[in-house]
């Protein structure tokens, strides 16, 4: 599969830029503790997602008495806490780097090589945002962090490739 590397990353750099001023326009007053490009790359896919310190203890208190024999243990609380899945503005703005020709073409021989590779164009777009204007309007809470996962993948893991530190 050849898909032009710089072209994408500008194409989600551009998408986020756009997307990030509506959102905080109508979430004002809101901190943020965390930014993910929640991906399905199989697809082309990158959502937007942000998540507050407020919204993830609501989650949290809420599993630990749906479930109290879980959520006890960092790990848990840590996958929670970083699993876009449970965020209360998971995917505020999705975009598609891959038109449907293009799926139409690939579908059948997609392969762990060209997930790896559209994985890392997302992750490689993460700079770009991170150096936009927009994205630095973004309230941040201290310890604020942004990350890249595929819906493949595993949560720490994902959180960890770009923020090794936690």
């Amino acid at each position: 599969m050849k898909l032009e590397r710089e072209e994408i990353i500008l194409q989600i750099t551009a998408f986020a830029e756009q997307e990030i001023p509506k959102f905080l326009e109508k979430h004002q007053g809101l901190v943020f503790y965390a930014f993910a490009l929640d991906c399905n790359v199989a697809y082309g896919e990158v959502n937007l997602c942000l998540n507050t310190l407020a919204d993830f203890e609501k989650s949290l208190a809420s599993y630990k008495k749906k479930w109290p024999d879980q959520y006890r243990t960092e790990e848990d609380i840590f996958a929670l806490k970083y699993n876009t899945g449970d965020w209360e503005y998971q995917c505020f703005a999705t975009t598609y780097f891959l038109q449907d020709e293009q799926l139409d073409e690939i579908y059948e021989q997609f392969s762990e090589e060209d997930w790896e590779y559209c994985l890392q164009i997302c992750n490689e777009s993460l700079p770009h945002i991170t150096a936009t204007a927009a994205f630095q309007a973004i309230p941040k809470e201290e310890g604020f962090i942004c990350y890249c996962i595929d819906h493949e993948e595993d949560v720490a893991e994902a959180v960890r490739k770009t923020n090794p530190f936690l």
